[in-house]
C-alpha cells in the first residue's frame, strides 16, 4: 500500500511516497514543497538518542525519542520523580536529543484550548515514575496523544483546506496506527523477545537519572 505523506527534513516540508504495507522507512522523492502549514497540523518530531542510529536507522532499529507538535508547542513524556511525566518544549528543540526529522500525521479538529485541556486531563494517566524505557515510553505516549488529536470530533480549527496526509501504518504493539513502526521497533522487539534485557536496560536508565 502506498500512501502520500508530508515529510520534513533540513527545514523543508515535502510530500513523499512511503511504502506503508511493509512499514519500510521512507523511500521518498520530492514532489512539492509546503511553505504554509496550518497551525492545527499534527506533527511527529523524531530525535536520535544515540549516534548509533547512523547504523541502526537504515535497518529500522534506531533508538528514538519522539514528541507531538501542534499549535506551536511539542508535547512528550519522560521519566520524573513525582507528578506527571508529560512535558512541553519548543518544537524540534528537545534537549539533549538530536532532532532528526518530522512526519506530518494530519490535522486536529481540536481548538488550542481543547488541546491544553487534553494535556491536563491526561496528566494523571502518564505519571513520570511509571515511565519504562521500552514498555511505557515517549513513543507510546506520542501514539496516544496523536490518536486523541486526530480522532477528535468537531470542525477543523483552520481556514486552510484539509491536508490529505493521514498515514496508515500497522504500528507495533502499543502504538496507534498513525505512527510508523520503525520509531519504536527496537523497544518492541526487546519487550517481545528479550523482556529481561529490556528490564535491565530500564533499571540502568532509571538509576542513571
Amino acid at each position: 500500500v502506498t500512501v502520500s505523506v508530508l515529510y520534513w527534513r533540513s527545514g523543508t516540508m515535502y510530500t513523499a511516497d512511503s511504502v506503508a504495507g511493509s512499514n519500510a522507512r521512507f523511500r521518498e522523492y520530492v514532489t512539492n514543497v509546503f511553505e504554509d502549514v496550518p497551525h492545527n497540523t499534527v506533527v511527529l518530531n523524531i530525535y536520535d538518542i544515540t549516534w548509533g542510529n547512523t547504523i541502526l536507522g537504515p535497518l529500522g532499529l534506531g533508538v528514538h525519542h519522539t514528541g507531538v507538535e501542534v499549535y506551536g508547542r511539542e508535547y512528550s513524556f519522560g521519566r520524573s520523580t513525582s507528578g506527571t511525566g508529560i512535558f512541553e518544549v519548543t518544537p524540534k528543540k528537545c534537549s539533549p536529543h538530536t532532532f532528526r526529522e518530522s512526519i506530518v500525521l494530519g490535522q486536529t479538529k481540536m481548538a488550542p484550548e481543547a488541546v491544553r485541556a487534553l494535556v491536563r486531563t491526561s496528566a494523571g494517566d502518564w505519571i513520570g515514575t511509571r515511565y519504562h524505557i521500552a514498555r511505557n515510553n515517549c513513543n507510546i505516549f506520542s501514539g496516544f496523544f496523536a490518536n486523541e488529536l486526530l480522532s477528535a470530533d468537531g470542525p477543523a480549527m483552520t481556514e486552510h483546506p484539509p491536508l490529505a496526509v493521514h498515514q496508515v501504518f500497522d504500528g507495533p504493539r502499543g502504538l496507534c496506527a498513525v505512527l510508523p513502526a520503525w520509531v519504536n521497533r527496537l523497544a518492541d522487539v526487546g519487550v517481545r523477545w528479550a523482556p529481561s534485557i529490556s528490564d535491565r536496560v530500564e533499571a540502568m536508565d532509571r538509576d542513571a537519572r
